[in-house]
């Protein structure tokens, strides 16, 4: 079997010997992100191989060493460097990143711009919570693959990593609140003085602020140093554009992943709940309120209503996430578990519109249904379901019911209140959905353990 490869000075064909092509067969498999991997074989990935001592430029001259691996997500890894002077964050998007990044139709690099000039001129409160940008550049490797740089303030990890910290591994309530009343802040600053939607919302978006030194950092580098997987992986070559294709020879390569290792959350952090600091990350996909240029937005677990049946959305789309994230922060499980029915031929987006009734405990608005483009895949011209529609009044309060299941120590006032602040974060109709500063009012806040 031969291998095409597409590169712009032209396609190269591979032929593969037996020991290649039984780990083309099988699969290249990883433990963290698809290191090397071009985005020929992963459309939606092209992750670079960095080193710790490797040495970067931003736009604006700074020399930047890598010196441990922080973590990674669905489209770029995350880096500790030295600035000379301090320790930052380099967040390195994939290839697919990048160039959606960089697309002329989207303009996120225009937007993300914009965004950081408002996070270091503007004196809202909600600035405080919001991971800061502190440059950008273009990182380009010898075989021309490109890969946006984003060097960021320095936080610590994301909430969804510290559940080892509490019994349980949940949270307790007041931490929860402490978390929300800041992350509203932050996006009321985003929704109201940049006029941006975030639209990517999740629990590895929001961060525990742990304010060390360069000295404690230094230590903690000291004590516990980078580590690697044991066993290696399996990659491509770095160099496959400039091979001669007469020439056999392998195609694949190890490589030795490196184990993310996030900064600790502050020592005693789960002890002093209302001291502990949380940030908002992860700009890469924001929009415009005003001109937006992309609707496929938002993880699907995420996805508000109104981006599932193609309609008019606006900053509502982050309540809507936001919801969702407190609710697995509570309870450490997904609140939308959608299963597709191929048997009774029922969509996953049918079967999630169905789950989003059965939650909020309402239909979905006949106005809404009629201005929305896709409606006529999931409703009826009356507005009823073509699935079927959940009969919320004859059953139990589902979403109150899987808190109490994920929770049970709870008290009834404690499950009440935070039942009714996250149905307020999904309702359906966005038009009724609060804005975040509106939900920083709601009691459930205010409320102490």
């Amino acid at each position: 079997m031969s291998l095409v490869c597409a590169f712009d000075s032209g396609n190269y064909e591979f032929e593969l010997d037996d020991y290649d092509q039984a780990i083309f067969d099988g699969g290249l498999m990883f433990n963290e992100e698809e290191v090397g991997v071009p985005m020929m074989f992963a459309p939606e990935g092209g992750f670079p191989e960095v080193k710790i001592g490797d040495l970067f430029q931003d736009s604006d001259n700074t020399s930047l060493e890598v010196v441990r691996k922080l973590g990674f997500g669905n489209d770029s890894s995350v880096w500790l460097v030295h600035t000379g002077k301090h320790y930052s964050a380099l967040r390195m998007l994939s290839q697919y990143a990048t160039n959606t990044f960089h697309s002329p139709l989207h303009d996120t690099s225009g937007i993300y711009d914009e965004f950081s000039k408002h996070s270091k001129t503007n004196f809202h409160p909600g600035i405080e919570h919001l991971v800061k940008p502190e440059s950008t550049f273009l990182w380009t490797l010898p075989n021309t693959n490109k890969h946006q740089c984003l060097l960021l303030e320095l936080a610590g990890p994301p909430v969804a990593c510290v559940r080892q910290y509490f019994e349980d591994r949940l949270p307790p309530l007041n931490l929860i609140r402490n978390l929300c009343r800041q992350l509203l802040l932050a996006l009321d600053f985003v929704h109201k003085e940049c006029e941006l939607v975030h639209t990517d919302i999740t629990p590895d978006k929001i961060l525990i602020v742990n304010p060390l030194s360069s000295y404690d950092i230094q230590d903690l580098i000291s004590k516990t140093p980078q580590k690697w997987y044991t066993k290696p992986s399996t990659t491509f070559c770095d160099d496959l554009h400039i091979r001669d294709p007469d020439t056999p020879s392998t195609i694949f390569r190890s490589v030795q992943e490196m184990v993310s290792q996030p900064i600790p959350p502050p020592h005693g952090f789960h002890r002093q709940l209302e001291k502990t600091v949380f940030r908002l990350s992860g700009f890469t996909k924001v929009q415009r309120l005003a001109n937006q240029t992309k609707d496929d937005i938002s993880i699907p677990r995420m996805r508000a209503p109104e981006i599932v049946l193609g309609h008019q959305w606006n900053e509502k789309v982050d309540i809507w996430s936001f919801g969702c994230t407190i609710y697995e922060i509570l309870t450490g499980k997904h609140l939308f578990k959608v299963r597709p029915d191929e048997i009774r031929e029922i969509s996953y987006d049918s079967e999630h519109l169905l789950l989003m009734n059965m939650v909020s405990r309402s239909d979905f608005p006949l106005h809404m249904i009629k201005r929305s483009t896709n409606a006529h895949r999931y409703f009826h011209i009356d507005g009823t379901p073509i699935v079927g529609r959940y009969a919320f009044e004859a059953h139990t309060d589902v979403l109150a019911s899987n808190i109490a299941q994920a929770r049970p120590s709870m008290t009834k006032v404690d499950l009440a209140a935070v039942t009714v602040f996250i149905r307020a974060c999904l309702i359906l109709d966005p038009d009724k959905r609060p804005g975040a500063a509106q939900l920083r009012a709601d009691p459930f806040l205010y409320m102490f353990e």
